[in-house]
């Protein structure tokens, strides 16, 4: 019988597979590097008012779900914590949307909560001084948050048990967790508190359709060459305009639905081919 992380992996198309591979390697090398060769940090600067607009290096927004600056101890625990919480979320968006539209949609929608969460940080360093302007926003908490806040948003009457010791309506559970993580953090997560604000407009204005068709005609490209990672990673590329699973069928992956999808077409007519299911076997649910 295969862990929950193995059934988790083997769900995860060609970019959500990059994304977890490459989070951590990208983080500790950087961490390592960076104490041998400092400029590395003006190559992969974290996502602060200081670094994007005093230094004008702007590269850090589009680039902070790549990395998080860690340090030995619980910031790498941390980091494989993201990663986990990733398996579970992300291959259902990159399902819903194809691979290649995918990569961009993780670009725009980091780019969004960045430029909100930086032009609250430059306010609030005004009020209470220029610490904050050092305060990053970075690594994929943002980008999770935003997406369970999606879900939560789509369905607000039913409940999410958290942890067995808690259930309460979906609609509170984003504002819940940011609320817990601040808690224990000791200070307000401004950075998952942008990702709440900017799903809810996302869901209250309807985005979803013109900011997906935004994606594919004019960043989607962008991101087409990243295909050929898909047979060195053991990931399957999901076409331009996704593939609709249900999240109990996501543990086959995008692989084994169409390897099913060709034998039914080859299949010869008859009983064989009519006892065919696209969609068999009982299933795992992934994350809440």
């Amino acid at each position: 019988m295969s862990s929950p992380v193995q059934a988790l992996w083997a769900s995860c198309p060609t970019v959500t597979r990059l994304v977890v591979l490459g989070y951590p390697a990208v983080s500790v090398a950087r961490m390592l590097l960076v104490s041998v060769f400092p400029s590395i940090a003006l190559l992969m600067p974290p996502c602060t008012v200081y670094w994007v607009v005093q230094q004008k290096l702007v590269w850090a927004m589009p680039m902070s779900f790549i990395f998080r600056p860690i340090d030995f101890g619980p910031g790498v625990l941390f980091v494989f914590f993201e990663v986990y919480m990733a398996l579970a979320i992300l291959p259902r968006r990159e399902y819903a949307l194809g691979s290649a539209a995918f990569g961009a949609w993780l670009v725009v929608i980091t780019m969004l909560m960045n430029s909100l969460y930086l032009a609250w940080m430059f306010i609030l360093s005004f009020a209470f001084g220029p610490t904050f302007l050092l305060r990053p926003i970075q690594g994929l908490w943002s980008l999770l948050m935003f997406y369970m806040a999606q879900k939560s948003f789509k369905s607000p009457d039913e409940s999410v048990n958290f942890w067995g010791v808690i259930s309460m309506p979906n609609k509170w559970y984003p504002l819940f967790l940011t609320a817990l993580l601040s808690l224990l953090n000791g200070t307000i997560m401004w950075d998952l508190v942008a990702a709440l604000v900017v799903s809810y407009a996302h869901y209250r204005f309807q985005l979803e359709k013109s900011l997906k068709s935004w994606l594919i005609e004019r960043f989607a490209k962008c991101f087409s060459p990243l295909q050929r990672f898909s047979g060195k990673i053991g990931g399957s590329w999901v076409p331009a305009g996704g593939l609709s699973m249900p999240d109990d069928q996501l543990e086959q992956g995008f692989g084994t639905v169409i390897n099913q999808r060709r034998s039914a077409e080859n299949a010869p007519t008859g009983n064989q081919a009519s006892s065919f299911r696209v969609f068999s076997g009982t299933g795992q649910r992934l994350g809440s």
